[in-house]
């Protein structure tokens, strides 16, 4: 059984070289006095990472089906959800040539995606939006954007934090963790999801309100 942990008001939770916190989603709540953060430069710092967002757009011939992506477990791909009238768009940020070949284990992850999904809101019936899969030296971030059941109105969210003990592109991950935001905002111009600080290192939710909370899974 996967260990749910849910971040309330004051509590902070260090996962290796990342720091997750939360106060009512505050992302100025400071490290309490029995953690230290372990500051890595390199895991930390944009100047070194790189990115691929990938998107499908478009429209399908058929009707019942629209344009967006889908993940196929058995081999962690991203595909389309349909092949006429519906591209795939990838765009990649890698100024400094740093190699984007993932050591996560994208079945693992794919995996947990659709249980996830299932368990949260009931049903398999969801289109990815957005996929952004961000590179560091020490760790990699994947965010993954999705609607439900044809309804495009509403976006959810959900990102993995994946952590690995060295360079080594053989070493396996020493940590993962979903994060996932949910909720509400005091203002209709926020909305409630998960935001990655590429200068310290921390993950929060977007607005601060009683009603956001986060919900962090380790896998």
């Amino acid at each position: 059984m996967k260990n749910i942990i849910k971040i309330t008001s004051g509590v902070i939770i260090l996962l290796g070289l990342l720091t997750i916190s939360l106060n009512s989603c505050d992302k100025s709540e400071k490290i309490n006095e029995n953690n230290t953060e372990i500051n890595n430069s390199d895991l930390k710092s944009g100047t070194n990472s790189a990115s691929v967002n990938v998107e499908c757009s478009g429209s399908c011939e058929d009707e019942d089906s629209g344009c967006g992506a889908y993940w196929n477990i058995p081999e962690g791909r991203i595909e389309c959800t349909c092949s006429n009238g519906c591209a795939m768009v990838i765009t990649m940020d890698n100024e400094s040539g740093r190699s984007t070949v993932p050591r996560s284990d994208m079945s693992a992850l794919a995996e947990h995606f659709l249980d996830y999904i299932d368990r949260i809101h009931g049903t398999e019936n969801y289109i990815i939006t957005n996929f952004k899969h961000t590179f560091y030296d020490l760790a990699e971030f994947i965010e993954v954007k999705y609607t439900l059941n044809g309804n495009t109105s509403e976006i959810y969210s959900i990102v993995y934090l994946v952590e690995f003990p060295s360079t080594d592109p053989d070493a396996s991950p020493s940590g993962s963790v979903s994060v996932d935001c949910h909720g509400s905002c005091d203002t209709a111009t926020e909305k409630c999801v998960e935001v990655y600080d590429t200068s310290t290192g921390e993950v929060y939710c977007k607005c601060e309100s009683d009603n956001c909370k986060m919900t962090i899974e380790e896998l």
